[in-house]
């Protein structure tokens, strides 16, 4: 299977590719994703599903631990 591209992702979800690049940096910063060429790697599944159910925050609250 062929890696798809930022393009490819905003096709497949109705957004422009500068919108999904935009997203996948502000969750790579935020720890929930890691971003390489044609590769994006799940960091956090637990807080990503929690974000997609809009049950958490994008960032990690710095005051839990």
């Amino acid at each position: 299977m062929r890696g798809l591209t930022q393009q490819d992702l905003a096709e497949m979800v109705g957004a422009s590719r500068e919108s999904v690049t935009r997203l996948l940096t502000q969750m790579g910063q935020s720890g929930l994703v890691s971003v390489s060429r044609r590769k994006i790697e799940i960091r956090d599944p637990d807080r990503l599903r929690a974000l997609l159910r809009n049950d958490a925050p994008a960032s990690p609250d710095p005051q839990a631990s």
